[in-house]
C-alpha cells in the first residue's frame, strides 16, 4: 500500500469515503502502526482545506463562554434560575423535566442569539458547514484511535485487575468518568499536564508530592497510580503507552467539544428562528402569572447584560 496515495492532508480528504475505508481495514488486519496513523492522519488536515483556508479557534465564538469572568457571573445567574424554578415547582403543578428542559432552552437561547446575530444569514450558514466539517473529521479520527486501541491493547485490558482500562476502551468517557474517576483524571493530566488533577491523584492515593508536570513526571504518576490499583507491574512499559495514547490521541476533546456546543447553538438558533420565535414569544409559551413572568423578564435581561458586557 503506497501510504502517501491515502495521507489525509485536508479536510476534503477526510471526506473521501474511499481513503477512510482503506485506513480502518489497515488497522483492522494491523498492517499500520501508531507512528503511520499519525503519519496518515496529518498534524493540520482536520482544520484545513485544500484551497489553502484554515478553520481555527479563533473562529469559535462560543470559546468565549469558557472564560473564568463569564463563568463566574454565569454561576451566580443560575442559581438565581435554579431557585426561580424551585419556586414555580413548589407553586405550581408542573412538571420538573418540562421546567427544566424550557428554562435551559431560554438561556441556552440567549447565547446563541448572540452568537448567530454576530453573522449575516449567508455567513452563519457558511460557518455552520465549517463547523459541521471538523466535527465529522473529529468523529473520524476517533473511530481511527478506537480501532486502534481496542485491537493494540486487547491483551492488556483483559489482564486481572485492568478492568477499568477496559472499560474506557467499551465505553464513553462521561461513564468512564463517573465509575473509574481516577483514571479520567490521570489521563487529564497526561493531556494538559492539569495540576487539579495531579493533586486530586496525589491526594486520593496518598501519594508524595511532584513537582512537575514533564513527561518523566506524567510517566511517574502513572507508575505510582497504577502500583496503587495493583495494576500488573510487569507490563508498566504498556500500561504507559496506553494512559499516554489515550491522552494524546484519544477520548479527551475540549477543542471537539466546542465546536459541538457552537453547532448544538446554531441549530437551536435556527429552530428557533424557523417557528418564528423569539425570548419574549417562549417565555409566554408557560403562561406565568404577571409575578413570575416579570421575575424571570428580569433574569433575562440581568444575563442579557452580562454576555454583552463579555462581548465587548
Amino acid at each position: 500500500m503506497d501510504i502517501e496515495s491515502i495521507k489525509l492532508n485536508y479536510i476534503d480528504d477526510w471526506k473521501n469515503e474511499d481513503k477512510i475505508n482503506i485506513i480502518m481495514n489497515l488497522i483492522k488486519s494491523r498492517e499500520i502502526n501508531r507512528k503511520t496513523l499519525l503519519y496518515i492522519i496529518g498534524n493540520k488536515s482536520k482544520k484545513t482545506y485544500s484551497n489553502g483556508e484554515i478553520i481555527n479557534d479563533k473562529s469559535l465564538t462560543l470559546k468565549k463562554f469558557f472564560d473564568y469572568t463569564y463563568r463566574e457571573k454565569s454561576s451566580e445567574i443560575r442559581i438565581k434560575v435554579d431557585n426561580f424554578k424551585q419556586k414555580l415547582l413548589d407553586g405550581f403543578d408542573f412538571d420538573k423535566e418540562i421546567i427544566d428542559n424550557c428554562l435551559y432552552e431560554i438561556f441556552k437561547f440567549i447565547q446563541a442569539t448572540k452568537i448567530c446575530c454576530m453573522y449575516s444569514e449567508n455567513e452563519l450558514s457558511e460557518y455552520k458547514i465549517k463547523i459541521m466539517d471538523i466535527i465529522d473529521t473529529r468523529n473520524k479520527e476517533e473511530q481511527f484511535f478506537d480501532l486502534f486501541n481496542k485491537i493494540t491493547f486487547e491483551n492488556l485490558v483483559n489482564e486481572p485487575n485492568h478492568e477499568a482500562l477496559k472499560y474506557l476502551l467499551e465505553n464513553g468517557w462521561k461513564e468512564t468518568k463517573e465509575t473509574y474517576l481516577w483514571l479520567t483524571e490521570l489521563i487529564t493530566f497526561i493531556n494538559n499536564g492539569s495540576q487539579e488533577c495531579k493533586e486530586y491523584l496525589i491526594s486520593l492515593f496518598n501519594l508524595r508530592p511532584i513537582e512537575n508536570s514533564d513527561i518523566n513526571s506524567k510517566k511517574l504518576l502513572i507508575k505510582l497510580v497504577a502500583k496503587k490499583k495493583n495494576l500488573n507491574i510487569n507490563r508498566m512499559y504498556e500500561i504507559i503507552d496506553f494512559i499516554f495514547s489515550i491522552g494524546n490521541y484519544y477520548k479527551h476533546g475540549t477543542y471537539y467539544k466546542w465546536y459541538n456546543k457552537e453547532l448544538e447553538y446554531i441549530q437551536l438558533f435556527e429552530k428557533y428562528s424557523n417557528e418564528n420565535k423569539n425570548i419574549v414569544t417562549i417565555v409566554d409559551d408557560l403562561e406565568l402569572s404577571s409575578e413570575y413572568y416579570d421575575e424571570l423578564i428580569n433574569l433575562i435581561v440581568e444575563y442579557k447584560t452580562i454576555i454583552d458586557e463579555h462581548f465587548n
